[in-house]
């Protein structure tokens, strides 16, 4: 197995709810952002998705010269949290593409966050939101 591609990508995170998280709000939403992110490429089957989701065009860096008549939907991918390495190479070894999400921060001056008593007319609020920086590796057949 083999890295094909690395690189990043953004994602808009956002939370509303009734209690703030504190001063460490900025941890919790890049660890939610996170697991956010895995569920979604969890659900994809094909790169056509994830190229749609991380807005870049993936087919020509990973699947090389010649690639360019064959459509992204014909490439599967599969996210490689909590698979065995015989896993991995069973998949890879059948052509496919295995997809990792690692370290998510927050791109700087993204970040918000409000807090607001509108107290008798509703309760209280918290609003927060960030644009995240997420860094994707696409491993595939050597």
């Amino acid at each position: 197995m083999k890295l094909l591609y690395e690189g990043t990508f953004e994602y808009g995170w956002s939370h509303s709810g009734i209690t703030s998280w504190g001063a460490n709000w900025h941890v919790n939403a890049c660890n939610i952002a996170l697991e956010q992110i895995r569920r979604r490429v969890a659900s994809m089957v094909n790169l056509k998705e994830l190229e749609a989701f991380v807005k870049t065009d993936l087919k020509r860096d990973i699947a090389g010269e010649g690639s360019e008549s064959e459509d992204s939907s014909s490439f599967k991918i599969s996210h490689s949290e909590n698979k065995s390495n015989e896993w991995k190479e069973n998949w890879v070894n059948e052509n496919n593409y295995l997809i990792d999400v690692k370290n998510v921060r927050i791109k700087s001056g993204t970040d918000w966050a409000d807090g607001e008593d509108n107290r008798p007319f509703g309760g209280r609020t918290w609003n927060a939101s960030a644009t995240m920086e997420c860094d994707l590796q696409i491993s595939g057949k050597e």
